[in-house]
């Protein structure tokens, strides 16, 4: 495995930052010593070159002297011109060790914490925004891409409850979220505009999101069922693991009854399965059969919420297996 894929970027950015903190802190402390160290330097080898220029006996001694003097002197500044540039590029150019914006989370790690699917068999959307999760949402109440003023959106905050949420490991009260705002951008993709207080700061976070599809279609009902016929027991039903037969059926046949257990006498099952997508009995709507030669019609229509709707029916057509190829022939309802 090549160890440097499993580097974070952030966390490289992270240490060279801390680093040159580091570095810098030690330099604001060692530069001002050295700047004092070297004007005392200075200061006792300008009195001593001064005294050896008073001294001097001749002409030629003093010239001397004064070259020493004049060559110290200029060294001198030299050098504190060189050690207060030094001070200034550190100070200006050299990041601190600590983070231009310091957020509880990175806007990457916002847009990790947010998806959002829709439902096709309603036309709503759910939202997921780290720890909650916000269903049924309509599409008819998010804002239309046409606002261009953010303050003309319309607050959604009332979706998320009254519970607090846990984004990216961070927890926010539910009091200190300010707004959530949803725009539909385009035909695919919806922009979450998110702000909450941290002490007196404001944090504002906004991402644009994909959606994927979700829902029950025609082969998630196709993939469990399985219907056979056979000249003593007529009509075999199979789903979830039960199994009943029918001596004839007619046009919509009820299936509801008898998987969910409403009928007299019956245990029934509390959620119904379409491929891994599960109803619970009390929003099941209908779900029907009818037969037409080797044709096996299903029909399934349910509800997102126990007051909600009931969407259009979705119909899945499978064959109807048989023993013998004679008895196809009665098939018919």
């Amino acid at each position: 495995m090549n160890l440097l894929l499993d580097i974070n970027p952030r966390t490289i950015e992270d240490a060279s930052t801390s680093a040159f903190g580091t570095l810098k802190n030690v330099l604001k402390i060692v530069l001002p010593v050295a700047l004092g160290v070297v004007l005392l330097i200075g200061a006792v080898y300008a009195i001593i070159l001064g005294v050896n220029y008073s001294k001097a006996e001749d002409s030629e001694k003093r010239k001397k002297a004064r070259e020493h003097l004049v060559g110290a002197i200029v060294g001198f500044l030299i050098t504190l011109i060189v050690i207060a540039i030094i001070y200034a590029v550190i100070m200006i150019f050299i990041p601190d060790g600590t983070k231009k914006q310091s957020k509880p989370f990175e806007d990457y790690q916002f847009e990790q914490e947010v998806s959002i699917t829709k439902d096709i068999n309603f036309d709503t959307y759910t939202l997921t925004i780290g720890s909650k999760i916000v269903e049924a949402i309509e599409e008819s109440s998010l804002d239309p891409s046409s606002i261009t003023e953010i303050t003309s959106l319309t607050d959604r905050k009332a979706l998320l409850g009254t519970d607090d949420i846990t984004i990216a490991g961070f927890k926010i009260s539910n009091a200190d979220i300010q707004y959530l705002y949803l725009q539909k951008i385009s035909d695919d993709s919806i922009k979450v505009f998110f702000m909450f207080k941290e002490g007196s700061m404001e944090r504002n976070y906004e991402t644009t999101k994909a959606f994927g599809a979700s829902g029950i279609t025609s082969s998630d009902i196709s993939s469990g069922l399985s219907i056979s016929y056979n000249e003593t027991t007529k009509y075999t039903i199979s789903f979830m693991g039960k199994s009943k037969n029918f001596d004839s059926l007619s046009s919509s046949t009820d299936l509801k009854a008898w998987l969910t257990g409403t009928g007299a006498g019956q245990e029934g099952l509390e959620s119904l399965s379409f491929n891994g997508k599960s109803i619970a009995k009390d929003l099941i709507n209908t779900f029907t059969v009818s037969v037409s030669g080797t044709n096996a019609t299903f029909s399934l229509s349910y509800k997102q919420t126990s007051e909600g709707t009931p969407c259009a029916a979705i119909t899945a057509t499978i064959n109807v297996t048989a023993s013998t190829v004679s008895s196809i022939v009665p098939l018919a309802a």
